[in-house]
């Protein structure tokens, strides 16, 4: 998936998120190019148009050797919410991705049983692995 397209689908979430006198919490971290997690828009934004806003302002980024992972990512989002996240509102941390290793499977349920965040895992590309994926995607085990 291309940065652009990646940057727009944000956007897009964000706006249908954001209905007229709600006031819901944005974040957006992005890894795997750099060696650090890239926080392009810090957690807490309250507005659509700054999300997009502070989007905007992200550039493309080359791939680096050593590489940042969804556990760094998810750390981050735990940190934040720890600071950020208000009582009694829904948690959610959506990620997108195109490369899932079943090692990260540990980070997200604890994010699941420590803060009641609801993870969803969205692949991206040609090179997801399909049965990973729905490992991840599919906790609780029905």
């Amino acid at each position: 998936m291309k940065h652009g397209q990646m940057k727009n689908i944000l956007n897009t979430i964000a706006l249908d998120l954001n209905p007229s006198g709600s006031t819901p919490y944005f974040g957006a971290i992005f890894y795997g190019a750099t060696s650090t997690t890239n926080t392009v828009v810090p957690f807490p934004v309250d507005s659509a148009a700054t999300f997009k806003t502070k989007l905007d302002y992200k550039q493309y980024t080359t791939a680096q050797v050593s590489q940042s992972t969804l556990t760094m990512a998810l750390a981050a989002v735990d940190s934040s919410c720890r600071s950020y996240c208000r009582s009694f509102t829904p948690r959610v941390t959506v990620v997108f991705s195109d490369a899932f290793d079943s090692s990260e499977d540990t980070a997200i349920r604890q994010l699941e049983n420590n803060l009641g965040m609801t993870v969803i895992v969205v692949g991206v590309g040609h090179s997801i692995n399909a049965s990973v994926l729905n490992q991840l995607a599919s906790y609780p085990p029905h």
